[in-house]
């Protein structure tokens, strides 16, 4: 199997729905490795996700939508080298 790491950067309503919780919340679920957190300007959330492609789908999937308070304007997407994390965490 082949592990990718993914930048994400998600723009929209995503501060104070509980977006960076439920985001671990889901990688945990899956198994994905990285981490999340707001940007210093507090207008988007970014994520960087390692996993096999089937664990990153179905997270890119939940990120498509978020938690329920979320709405989601655009995601910027790049691959990025791997870096063989031991967990997801949420960063400040």
């Amino acid at each position: 199997m082949v592990r990718k790491r993914l930048r994400l950067e998600i723009v929209g309503r995503v501060q104070g729905v509980g977006f960076r919780q439920s985001t671990w919340d889901v990688a945990q679920r899956y198994g994905i490795t990285g981490w999340v957190r707001n940007t210093e300007d507090r207008r988007c959330v970014r994520v960087e996700a390692e996993g096999e492609d089937e664990q990153l789908i179905r997270f890119l999937e939940w990120i498509r939508h978020g938690p329920p308070l979320a709405r989601i304007d655009h995601i910027s997407q790049q691959e990025v080298p791997v870096q063989r994390d031991q967990d997801f965490e949420i960063r400040q």
